[in-house]
This record gives C-alpha cells, sequence and structure tokens, in this order.
C-alpha cells in the first residue's frame, strides 16, 4: 500500500510539472502570436487595445478540469500512505 501511495503522489507531482511547463510554453506562444498580430503604429485607440486584451484573453483560456487529476492523485497517495502509517502503528501495538 505504501509503493502505491508513493507512486500516485510521484504521478501526480510529474503530471503537475509537465502542465505547468506546457501552459508556460503555451503562455509564450500567445503573447508572439499576440505581438506579432498588433498594427505597427506609434499610438493605439483605446478600443484596439481592448480588443487585443480580449484576444489574449481569450486565447489563453485553458480548461481547469486537467489540473483537478494531478491533485486528486496526489490526495489519494498521502491518504494510502497515513492509512500505511496507521495501520503499522496498530500492528506495532498488537505485537
Amino acid at each position: 500500500m505504501r509503493k502505491v501511495g508513493y507512486l500516485l503522489l510521484i504521478v501526480g507531482f510529474a503530471a503537475v510539472i509537465v502542465q505547468a511547463s506546457g501552459r508556460i510554453k503555451y503562455a509564450l506562444w500567445v503573447a508572439r502570436e499576440q505581438k506579432e498580430a498588433l498594427p505597427q503604429q506609434d499610438s493605439f485607440t483605446r478600443k484596439q487595445v481592448e480588443d487585443t486584451i480580449v484576444k489574449a484573453t481569450l486565447a489563453t483560456r485553458e480548461s481547469g478540469i486537467a489540473a483537478v487529476l494531478p491533485g486528486v492523485l496526489m490526495v489519494c497517495g498521502a491518504v494510502l500512505l497515513d492509512r500505511a502509517k496507521t495501520h503499522r502503528k496498530a500492528n506495532d501495538k498488537t505485537a
């Protein structure tokens, strides 16, 4: 049970790291694309700035549901480790 708990913690943490790095790369890509899409001029109207902000915001919108699974894995791993620890203490008291 401890091995499964540690495995779930490690897999969950690795998934968080992979998602975070992917989101950083995606955010940089969106920023580059939005910068290239701007017209080449020295001043902008308020409407142009607002439109650009809205486009950038909608382009970076991603589902947060993908971040839930690694968290669930990590919680399950922690619960298993806690139960293994409690089980071990109970066995030590009876021995």
